[in-house]
């Protein structure tokens, strides 16, 4: 399952499933810039960029609803709650 969103001419694209993963695109050449994963476990529900477009937060469809703060030029996990 994929969801797309416009922001900084990037898209977003995520999955629903075991072991879930986040694909940052570039929108004009439609190769992946970023692949964040390894903290959601049961799919992904929503995602959005920062209003700077510096950040991305993720929520899981775990049974916590997991949220997630990524750098996501880093791929780097920098906050997680619930």
């Amino acid at each position: 399952q994929f969801q797309k969103e416009i922001k900084n001419k990037s898209l977003i694209s995520k999955q629903v499933g075991k072991n879930p993963t986040i694909h940052i695109w570039d929108a004009e050449k439609l190769e992946a810039i970023s692949i964040l994963k390894g903290h959601h476990t049961a799919g992904i529900s929503c995602v959005d960029f920062s209003g700077d477009g510096k950040f991305l937060l993720s929520v899981g469809l775990d049974n916590f609803h997991m949220i997630v703060l990524w750098d996501w030029k880093r791929g780097e996990k920098l906050a997680i709650t619930r």
